[in-house]
């Protein structure tokens, strides 16, 4: 069964802004907690299609995945798929859907996440680390308000 997270931020800056901020994978290692690695694995601009590697320290010790941009909607969706056989998480799919709302002030960024583990120690610790996820998520996010923010 998969673990579903989810994640909303209201952010004081233009849905343009909060798309760019998250487009920008070149400066995303300054701002996003714990990553002390990214490495964009394909050329050209942020769209269907570009992969990067992320590696943070968890529980300690560096961990290294690899993300792909499975749908775009400028603007409005991002959509993520995490294979975790190309990385430290072994069998286990995380896929993360960005909507990105325009309020009269501001934006809203909503994410949803999905884990599928496969295999029986995925499907018994997924469970249990839900809160580790979700606590990782809720950092990520309030990193990328405060950076969007401060940026003006």
């Amino acid at each position: 069964m998969p673990v579903r997270l989810h994640v909303q931020q209201v952010i004081d800056a233009s849905p343009e802004k909060v798309f760019a901020t998250i487009a920008d994978l070149h400066a995303a290692g300054s701002w996003l907690p714990g990553c002390s690695k990214l490495e964009v694995m394909t050329s050209g601009p942020y769209g269907k299609g570009t992969r990067w590697r992320e590696t943070r320290k968890i529980y300690g010790r560096e961990a290294t995945e690899e993300f792909v941009v499975t749908g775009l909607e400028p603007l409005r969706v991002i959509e993520l798929h995490c294979d975790g056989r190309k990385g430290a998480s072994g069998n286990v799919d995380y896929y993360f859907r960005y909507d990105i709302e325009p309020l009269q002030q501001g934006t809203l960024l909503k994410l949803e996440g999905r884990i599928e583990p496969a295999g029986w120690f995925g499907k018994i610790m997924a469970p249990l680390m839900k809160g580790a996820f979700q606590q990782a998520l809720n950092r990520d996010h309030a990193a990328l308000k405060a950076h969007v923010e401060k940026a003006g």
